[in-house]
């Protein structure tokens, strides 16, 4: 147990120095909003504090499927993790974002409808140390994946923010105070809840799943070939088993039979997408906490 949280939150730092690429639009590019906006209603424009309302331009560019690429959570925190780095049951999930609503896709705590935007601007190294409850941690933007100074000041938007302050919208019980801020082309960082930050890239080409799908031959895997979401489930249970067999006495006899057990589970569901997601999904926390 020990020695997998060790190998994890050491694979974890090593990624963070291969993938601190990104690159915080700063004040260089910083979005510009029109100072007169006439005939949008406070849903289009917004309204939470007094930077709020986020412009239609700025909203369009929000607007798509959002794929968890990596999990961050608090390394100094580790007794109280709730999601583990780069966590199975996070990588792959859906971040969707119209004009009709946002959702965080198989999380029913985090939607609105319709979708509005609360908008701040805030100083990178304030954004960081604000993050995480529990134990205090030395925060940097490195840290995080991002190429900035402390001081670069980004553009915060915040979904699902009140249009009346103290009251919810219509269909509106997401997470309040999570924050998203838009990096390179296509790359977001959202704070999804207090133990955990979210990397996520536009969704774009067909789907992936762990296996070939040109190989794809029987029912249940032409479905999960041809829906991103299932492919994504079918990676994660890859990727549990896969932390499963590198610990220390790898998988265990019950654990294996399990697993087994749920490949002829979910080859029934044949090409049911809602009997394949619900299944996938259920199977994947069953080996996230099977490794704990």
């Amino acid at each position: 147990m020990g020695s997998l949280r060790a190998r994890m939150a050491a694979t974890w730092a090593a990624s963070i120095l291969a993938a601190a690429t990104l690159l915080v639009c700063a004040g260089e590019c910083k979005a510009k909003r029109p100072e007169n906006l006439p005939g949008l209603s406070p849903n289009e424009v917004g309204a939470q504090g007094p930077e709020a309302g986020i412009s239609p331009a700025e909203a369009a560019g929000l607007q798509g499927i959002w794929e968890v690429e990596h999990v961050g959570v608090n390394m100094a925190d580790q007794p109280h993790w709730k999601w583990l780095p780069d966590d199975p049951q996070l990588v792959g999930r859906e971040f969707i974002v119209s004009a009709e609503g946002i959702r965080f896709a198989d999380f029913k705590e985090a939607n609105c409808k319709p979708a509005t935007w609360g908008r701040k601007t805030s100083a990178w190294k304030d954004l960081v140390d604000d993050l995480f409850l529990g134990p205090a941690s030395k925060q940097t933007p490195a840290r995080f994946r991002v190429k900035a100074s402390g001081r670069d000041k980004v553009n915060v938007f915040e979904p699902c923010a009140l249009t009346t302050p103290g009251r919810r919208g219509p269909g509106n019980n997401w997470v309040l105070g999570s924050w998203v801020v838009p990096v390179v082309a296509d790359k977001l960082i959202m704070e999804f809840d207090a133990d955990s930050v979210l990397y996520l890239s536009r969704r774009s080409g067909p789907p992936k799943a762990s296996f070939d799908c040109g190989k794809a031959a029987t029912p249940t895997e032409k479905a999960i070939c041809g829906d991103a979401s299932l492919a994504a489930w079918d990676r994660s249970i890859a990727l549990a088993w896969k932390r499963l067999r590198e610990r220390d006495g790898g998988v265990d006899s019950a654990v294996k039979a399990k697993h087994v057990e749920w490949l002829r589970t979910r080859n029934a569901c044949g090409a049911d997408v809602a009997c394949l997601a619900a299944t996938m999904r259920e199977h994947t926390s069953y080996l996230v906490f099977a490794g704990r």
